[in-house]
């Protein structure tokens, strides 16, 4: 569940956009996503830290520190997530007509599913936010979309599992994992008042 505080375009470009790290008074670069590291936090569970360009210039302003290294804290599972998604071709830095689609797409996952870390699921959950997904898809000419929602074990659930209660509560925390496949697009034309579908 998270928000944008500013702007996503320059997130994409954090997760693709090579680490430079202060190490032993010199600076050397890494992949942006790698040396992942878990930490607990109180209130909020496991997260993930993983090499971003953040330095900057402090590089050069505060180089009498011999080590330094920004990571960016995520759920468990997000850099693995984001290096699939570039491996895949489906986040294109760059490229600004796919980066606003996915835009679209994250914005209607947070805001109009109505789905949030620790909320309790209703047998019904899934079933509406399919169909709302399928809406948004449709709107944009993919009315062939195939999406299927599962639950699956949590990948975010707390380190600390010796009480009772914390393994009851592990072992009812899930994750909504949906499959989307967006088919051809469909494009509608009305001609002499019969609706002909052309397949791009």
């Amino acid at each position: 569940n998270y928000k944008a505080p500013f702007s996503p375009i320059d997130v994409v470009e954090e997760y693709t956009r090579p680490a430079r790290i202060m190490k032993n008074g010199r600076v050397i670069t890494k992949q942006a996503l790698t040396d992942i590291e878990k930490k607990v936090y109180q209130n909020t569970g496991v997260l993930e830290g993983f090499n971003t360009d953040g330095l900057r210039s402090i590089l050069f302003t505060m180089k009498h520190i011999p080590n330094m290294v920004e990571k960016t804290l995520r759920f468990p599972g997000h850099a693995k997530l984001i290096s699939k998604e570039l491996a895949s071709g489906k986040i294109i830095p760059g490229d600004k007509n796919n980066l606003q689609k996915l835009f679209k797409i994250w914005e209607l996952l947070q805001d109009e599913l109505e789905l949030y870390k620790g909320q309790r699921i209703k047998p019904h959950s899934l079933v509406e936010s399919i169909s709302k997904l399928k809406k948004f898809y449709a709107g944009d000419g993919f009315l062939l979309a195939e999406i299927d929602a599962q639950l699956s074990e949590s990948k975010s659930s707390l380190d600390d599992k010796t009480s009772e209660k914390d393994a009851k509560r592990q072992s009812l925390t899930k994750d909504i994992v949906f499959t989307i496949k967006e088919n051809d697009k469909v494009k509608i034309d009305i001609r002499q008042g019969k609706y002909v579908e052309r397949v791009k």
